[in-house]
């Protein structure tokens, strides 16, 4: 299986927010600005609503989605809409180099029924 890993650290917006809900895990650095700013815009949110609405909750969901408000990659990992955030750009390369490096040593079958149970518990 692939196993898609983001890793956020500059501004992600819009349908780069959206790409990066999709990804199986995501981890912000020091430069990450997150946004989803369709509603400002007059543009609905459609890529990645029930995934947030399941991880971070409706209501914080609303706020986000409603207010197109920017957020730092701190405020994405306290409410969940990133796995973690870290101080600096070598700490974050450092976590997701060791963690995939990890997750490529286990049996690819186990790792596609991990992911296909997980999966089936989210949103479609």
């Amino acid at each position: 299986p692939v196993i898609f890993v983001a890793e956020i650290n500059g501004r992600t917006w819009g349908a780069g927010d959206e790409h990066a809900n999709h990804m199986d895990m995501r981890f912000a650095g020091p430069e990450a600005i997150i946004s989803a700013p369709e509603a400002a815009s007059g543009i609905i949110h459609v890529g990645a609503v029930q995934w947030l609405a399941q991880s971070v909750g409706p209501g914080r969901s609303m706020e986000k989605l409603l207010s197109s408000v920017q957020f730092n990659g701190e405020e994405a990992a306290r409410i969940g809409w990133v796995n973690s955030a870290f101080t600096t750009t070598s700490t974050l390369r450092k976590h997701i180099d060791t963690l995939v490096t990890r997750i490529a040593k286990f049996d690819v079958e186990a790792l596609a029924a991990t992911k296909q149970s997980v999966s089936q518990q989210a949103p479609t």
